[in-house]
């Protein structure tokens, strides 16, 4: 059994391969096996993964295109190490990474993270961090330390802990078992999210590095990752937003970081696709507080209920039986706005009042009461905000 075991999903990156493979191979901690997954490569990137299989540590698995989960799960099963890491097939690490870890290995520490730099070229690099101070976190410092930043640390609008798994070694019981969980998502948005957040419900102890040992090859100007302009790509990320929240249903505080990621990741892709302007016009829809398949009615048909009526079409997660406002003459989409004195008239489990002013809510909420709509029916997502 070799000590790390290292996975390389590989897919039409023919430019940048060798780099990425030369850089695991020449590490100066030989006890290592290599797993280079061939994703239905067609640019000639399968032949260069088979033309290091003279070395007895490199296995190569040709698939067809299935996906980086995919890829990545049938590469670490093929594995049989103690300790599970993997590297983009664009990237690269420094070939003491591993030696420097190996003498945290003994210790059987759950996930050993260390640091990204961020190469741009040859003239620009950044390096990059996680907001945690390097050392030792224990199963009780997990909870106290990392959980409340842990998916988003509100204050820096931002992951508290970088959810990739390629700069980090897992221990590979553990590792399987949360990759092996994440495999039914048809995404590769956030699958590291899908894979390491649930993980660290489980884990016992977290080691901080304070060394940048991962190179993390970064997109050209202007260049949109794939996944992001899928036409599917809302409901891809609503399925990664539902697989979360499913995970961490009784913990509030995770809950609502789930909350602003999602909404994080659909402002990235209003931004790249349509510019900075685009995500002033976004409004998470308050999918905590509703059941899929209710039977919703959107009270407001100003920008927020635009943006909840939009988020609803592409998702499928509730039926909107109508949306009602107190102008007239409004159309959503060619849907015709009802009056609020036509909500008697309705059938609905929860009626959403979208707006974000404090005064207008609670006059939207009079109006409801006033025409006998239960408290317990009404959802106002900016309330308490």
């Amino acid at each position: 059994m070799a000590r790390i075991g290292v996975v390389v999903p590989v897919y039409n990156t023919k430019e940048y391969l060798r780099k990425c493979i030369d850089s695991i191979l020449n590490q100066t901690f030989k006890d290592i096996e290599l797993v280079l997954v061939d994703d239905g490569s067609t640019d000639g990137s399968g032949e260069i993964c088979d033309s290091y299989t003279k070395d007895p540590r490199v296995r190569v698995i040709h698939q067809e295109n299935q996906g980086m989960i995919k890829a990545r799960l049938n590469g670490f099963k093929a594995l049989n190490s103690e300790y599970a890491s993997s590297v983009d097939s664009d990237d690269w690490i420094l070939e003491n990474t591993y030696e420097y870890l190996s003498q945290y290995l003994d210790k059987r520490y759950d996930v050993i993270s260390f640091n990204i730099v961020r190469y741009f070229s040859e003239k620009k690099q950044i390096e990059s961090r996680d907001r945690y101070k390097c050392g030792l976190y224990t199963k009780n410092n997990i909870i106290s330390d990392i959980f409340p930043t842990m998916i988003w640390d509100i204050h820096n609008e931002k992951y508290g802990l970088d959810p990739s798994i390629c700069n980090k070694l897992i221990r590979m019981d553990l590792f399987l078992k949360y990759l092996n969980r994440a495999s039914v998502l048809s995404s590769n948005y956030g699958q590291d999210c899908a894979i390491l957040y649930p993980l660290m419900s489980e884990a016992e102890s977290l080691l901080f590095s304070d060394k940048y040992f991962y190179f993390h090859r970064q997109r050209k100007n202007g260049e949109i990752a794939e996944y992001m302009s899928e036409v599917d790509f809302y409901r891809k990320t609503f399925e990664l937003y539902e697989y979360l929240m499913a995970f961490y249903i009784n913990n509030k505080d995770l809950c609502k970081q789930i909350e602003f990621f999602y909404s994080h990741s659909l402002e990235i892709r209003l931004e790249m696709l349509y510019g900075e302007t685009a995500i002033k016009r976004f409004y998470l829809f308050p999918f905590n507080n509703v059941e899929k398949g209710e039977r919703i009615v959107i009270y407001g048909a100003g920008k927020v209920g635009q943006s909840y009526y939009e988020q609803l079409q592409k998702t499928m997660y509730c039926e909107i039986v109508a949306i009602v406002d107190r102008c007239r003459s409004i159309f959503i989409e060619g849907r015709n706005v009802l009056q609020i004195d036509d909500i008697n008239s309705l059938k609905f489990d929860h009626i959403i009042v979208a707006t974000i002013h404090k005064d207008n809510i609670h006059e939207m909420i009079n109006a409801l009461v006033d025409r006998g709509v239960n408290t317990n029916k009404i959802i106002c997502p900016y309330l308490d905000r």
